[in-house]
């Protein structure tokens, strides 16, 4: 549905049934329209319009990644050859608040991210897009944040 103009989008939530017909239409194409207007604020400069779509969209309810977060803990992997167990919690660094800081913190130019399904690889990834959205937002360098599925 982001991909749906705003005018189309407010016309299919109101022909949603379910919905508590106009109090919840009326919500939703309230927050579509403040969405829009972000967005179209930036209009002279179609990076920022899209680092503030970003924001709305990773910030918005159906995604809120701005809400969630876990500690991560950098682990070594040992290689598969070692006895006993092969991923250790790295004790020079400990726990991080969040995934920039730990890239930041490594000297290595490559990292797996793994864990089993739903365990929040990929809104982990989507919280670090938002922050380098936020951080870009603020201080433009010409970065642009994106992830690619």
């Amino acid at each position: 549905m982001y991909q749906l103009p705003a005018t189309q989008l407010k016309t299919a939530l109101q022909a949603l049934p379910g919905l508590e017909a106009e109090q919840q239409s009326a919500a939703l194409s309230e927050r579509i329209d403040q969405a829009v207007a972000v967005v179209e604020g930036s209009a002279a400069d179609p990076l920022d319009a899209w680092l503030k779509g970003l924001i709305v969209r990773l910030s918005g309810p159906r995604s809120a990644v701005d809400r969630r977060f876990v500690q991560l803990s950098l682990l070594i992997d040992q290689g598969e050859d070692t006895p006993g167990i092969r991923f250790v919690p790295d004790g020079q660094r400990g726990r991080f608040d969040n995934l920039a800081t730990l890239l930041a913190n490594i000297d290595s130019r490559v990292i797996v991210l793994l864990g089993q399904p739903g365990s929040g690889k990929t809104t982990l990834l989507q919280r670090l897009q938002l922050e380098e959205a936020w951080r870009e937002h603020e201080r433009p360098t010409g970065r642009v944040p994106f992830l690619s599925r």
